[in-house]
C-alpha cells in the first residue's frame, strides 16, 4: 500500500474528530504517518477527491477528506 493510501485509511478512521483538540491530535497522527511530508497529505487529499468523483455517495471518502482538509489547514 502506498503512503498516501495509508493516510486515506487513517484519515477515514480518525474522521470522527470534530473538536479542535481532536483535529490537532489527528493532525499529529497523520503527520507522523506521512513522515512530516505535507506533499503526501495533499496526495491523499487528491485520492479522496478522485474517489468522490467516481462515487459521490462515498461517505467514508467524504468524511476522510473533511478531516484531512482541516488537518492541512491547521498545518499551513
Amino acid at each position: 500500500m502506498e503512503l498516501a493510501q495509508l493516510i486515506c485509511q487513517c484519515s477515514s478512521e480518525l474522521s470522527g474528530a470534530r473538536r479542535p483538540h481532536d483535529v490537532q491530535l489527528a493532525a499529529l497522527s497523520l503527520n507522523r504517518v506521512a513522515h512530516r511530508d505535507t506533499a503526501v497529505l495533499r496526495h491523499a487529499s487528491a485520492l479522496f477527491q478522485s474517489r468522490l468523483r467516481r462515487d459521490p455517495a462515498d461517505q467514508e471518502a467524504e468524511n476522510g477528506l473533511g478531516l484531512l482538509t482541516r488537518v492541512l489547514a491547521l498545518l499551513n
